[in-house]
């Protein structure tokens, strides 16, 4: 049923390969690759930090991190049937990755085409449901839930108990048993689930504006992570990913990220709004984007060298804000000036 449902949905004709693809990137590889460097041809590296140590960074190829083997690959007796989700990342993402990191990262471009708009957004929600994040944070849930189901059961001297109207048997078998059963048995679902979830919020934000942040400073870089996209909703108290009036944010380089919010009609839809910040603004976005990435990461981040090897400090800077150095002061002061003048603040 799922197959047959995606393929109605990604409407795919696709051509056989010569070979199937094992091992899978949940975030891009061509993504990736725009925060590194390339050692030879069509060989990138990038630094790597792990979130829980925060010391020594690491390089490693673009093609190693951020993948696991036959991640997306579906039950099928044709290789299209297996292949049917790597596929449409690939063609339908990947490839044209390169194209709209082009155009987003071209200053000079303030207009893009509705289908180039609508690229942009596909690439950034589909990475928001492709990343393993979601799927250990389900596993997580659902182990808890067997915790609870097996305590509860024991306690009437049975050897299972009922989930989602199944009867789940625990007999000799842990907790983590019992899960990765569970999870082997619903991948299928747990793939196409998060596919045609993501797709139904690309049409209902294809109207959404585009923004673009430059950081016109030396000293500030930006970071990503193996969970690259974040979420923002201040209207919501209780926060959902597929709501379609969170602001998405990504970033694309060291230096851009990219930003969509919900239309609000100031801007015509092929418009994209450019903001170049410098100083104690760059300081900012770079603090806010680098927490962000931080945060949202399952195990590592990405970024250059000298961002990842002060990682620790700078965290600790942000946890616990220090007063605003007199040059810093001067430049909000000067920000405060004209905000007032514009009558923004009074």
């Amino acid at each position: 049923m799922y197959r047959d449902n995606i393929k109605k949905l990604v409407r795919l004709n696709l051509k056989m390969e010569k070979q199937e693809t094992k091992r899978q990137h949940y975030v891009p590889e061509t993504y990736l690759n725009k925060f590194g460097k390339e050692r030879k041809e069509s060989v990138f590296q990038v630094f790597v930090l792990n979130k829980e140590r925060l010391k020594n960074p690491f390089t490693v190829n673009t093609s190693k991190i951020c993948v696991e083997t036959n991640l997306y690959t579906l039950d099928g007796h044709s290789e299209e049937e297996r292949q049917l989700i790597e596929n449409f990342y690939n063609k339908e993402i990947e490839q044209k990755y390169n194209a709209i990191y082009q155009l987003l990262t071209d200053d000079n471009v303030r207009e893009v085409t509705l289908a180039q708009k609508e690229l942009i957004i596909a690439t950034a929600i589909t990475l928001l449901f492709r990343v393993t994040k979601w799927l250990t944070s389900h596993n997580e849930f659902i182990g808890r839930v067997f915790e609870k189901g097996m305590q509860s059961a024991e306690q009437y001297g049975k050897d299972y108990f009922l989930f989602e109207g199944d009867k789940i048997s625990f007999k000799g078998k842990s907790p983590k048993e019992l899960v990765n059963e569970y999870a082997q048995k619903s991948k299928e679902r747990n793939i196409i689930t998060p596919l045609q979830v993501a797709l139904k919020l690309i049409e209902l934000k294809k109207s959404d504006t585009i923004s673009v942040i430059k950081l016109e400073d030396e000293s500030h870089s930006f970071i990503t992570s193996d969970n690259p996209i974040a979420l923002y909703n201040f209207k919501m108290r209780f926060f959902a990913p597929f709501d379609p009036d969170n602001i998405i944010s990504m970033p694309l380089n060291s230096k851009y990220k990219l930003t969509i919010y919900p239309n609000d009609g100031i801007y015509k839809p092929e418009y994209i709004s450019r903001i170049f910040h410098k100083g104690i603004l760059a300081y900012t976005e770079t603090m806010t984007n680098n927490v962000e990435q931080f945060n949202n990461a399952e195990r590592f981040v990405i970024g250059d060298f000298e961002t990842l090897n002060g990682f620790e400090t700078f965290l600790k800077k942000a946890q616990n804000p220090v007063e605003i150095k007199e040059e810093k002061s001067k430049e909000l002061e000067k920000i405060l000036l004209i905000s007032r003048k514009l009558g923004i603040i009074k």
